[in-house]
């Protein structure tokens, strides 16, 4: 009897244990998320979109702001929500220093904005104004709660170009550079180091993650970062210290393209061989790039380069984008000339008539939604004379706007144009 009631009183304590001391096999750890791109040709723009808006830093009367397109309303606003506020100082959350909008980007990832400082200011110990280096501020969708989340060391810069996000991490290549004299009154900036770097996005911590000196991103599929990589006939470093410019230059002129695929979990890489002529663009695990009037396709997965369309000869062209789909091909001769669109899945070349008025441009695409196209459709201005002799355009109005990704690829101007304060987005 006495053996029954320990056995019962067992069973009991089995039964009576919280579910959060269960060992469970439906406990599994937290799922990593796909890696996010951030485009350097949407971001030289100043700007970044979110699905409800677009933030951008904007210089106006010699001070900066942070702005915002609400894709809803269809108008611009301060990033500000102090209704009689003057928009004058630093207790105004769209307030920056002036210049910023030139020096700065701006970027939204989750619930947070992230500015991407090329130099900082800040006060000393004695109150005094000072400039600090490199750096990122975060702060919340609204401007608010803004702090430093981190600063580079002297001498160190982020480079402005495609940048990852995964998780709670940043991944950002940081550069060093120095300015070498190569003849009398002509220097050439070299990169005498450069590394993918992570920045934690909760505590600010910098971590060296590889060498990616003579590597780019180019984007990222599931856990996967896509890269083009340089290859040279010698090691161009060589004649960096021998100072030995002439050849260096020549060196990188003549580099060859190849991609590598680098798994930012494993830590394992894989590297395409292709010793190409120019950088291709990336989009769903494939290359996309134009040789000879052709346009060709590159599978990183199984290798094989395929062609997909010749182009008209007696011109140049630019692979501009991929919208739903279709490659859109910039054509050039001394001048724009038009714009293409191709489809991806039946190949044929079609003109895309989405162009500005005289002087003929194509329209400038500053962000894609799913859905929707944020685009700087049309603009005023006049031929003025520069300080050289010679005549540039000087655009005195823009006018920005939303569209779907099918009315702007079916050749339909169903623009609905954004309330802006100002005329244009640049002063």
């Amino acid at each position: 009897m006495k053996k029954i009631f320990i056995v019962l009183l067992g069973l009991m304590l089995v039964g009576c244990q919280s579910p959060q001391s269960q060992p469970t096999t439906n406990q599994t750890k937290k799922e990593k998320g796909d890696l996010i791109l951030k485009e350097w040709k949407y971001l030289f723009w100043n700007g970044d979109t979110s699905k409800k808006g677009y933030y951008f830093l904007k210089d106006e009367e010699e001070k900066s702001y942070i702005s915002y397109y609400d894709y809803a309303s269809k108008q611009e606003v301060y990033l500000c929500n102090k209704p009689e506020c003057q928009h004058k100082d630093e207790t105004c959350t769209a307030y920056l220093e002036s210049g910023s909008s030139m020096m700065n980007q701006i970027l939204v990832y989750g619930d947070h904005l992230y500015m991407i400082e090329t130099m900082g200011f800040g006060m000393n110990a004695l109150g005094e104004r000072e400039q600090k280096g490199p750096g990122i501020v975060q702060m919340d969708l609204d401007g608010q709660n803004r702090k430093e989340l981190c600063r580079l060391d002297d001498g160190y810069e982020f480079e402005l170009n495609n940048l990852i996000f995964a998780d709670d991490e940043l991944y950002i290549p940081v550069t060093k550079t120095q300015n070498v004299e190569v003849n009398l009154n002509e220097t050439m900036q070299v990169t005498t180091d450069k590394n993918l770097c992570s920045i934690n996005l909760k505590t600010g911590d910098i971590t060296k993650v590889f060498d990616m000196k003579y590597k780019n991103i180019l984007g990222g599929e599931g856990r996967q970062l896509i890269m083009s990589t340089m290859s040279y006939s010698e090691d161009p470093q060589k004649y960096l210290d021998e100072k030995n410019y002439k050849k260096y230059d020549k060196l990188m002129m003549n580099a060859k393209v190849n991609y590598e695929i680098y798994n930012i979990d494993t830590k394992e890489s894989k590297t395409v061989q292709v010793n190409h002529q120019e950088i291709g663009n990336y989009y769903q695990n494939k290359i996309y790039y134009i040789e000879k009037n052709q346009l060709y396709i590159l599978d990183l997965e199984t290798e094989k380069i395929s062609h997909i369309i010749d182009l008209p000869k007696g011109s140049t062209y630019n692979f501009s984008m991929i919208i739903n789909d279709y490659a859109i091909i910039e054509q050039w001769k001394d001048k724009f000339i038009d714009t293409y669109k191709i489809s991806l899945e039946n190949p044929k070349l079609e003109k895309l008539n989405q162009s500005t008025r005289a002087p003929k441009e194509f329209v400038q695409i500053l962000a894609q939604t799913k859905d929707q196209l944020l685009v700087v459709y049309d603009r005023e201005g006049k031929e003025e004379k520069t300080w050289a002799g010679t005549m540039q355009y000087e655009t005195q109005k823009e006018y920005v706007g939303l569209i779907s990704k099918d009315d702007f690829l079916n050749n339909k101007k169903n623009y609905e144009p954004i309330k802006t304060l100002t005329k244009k987005r640049r002063a």
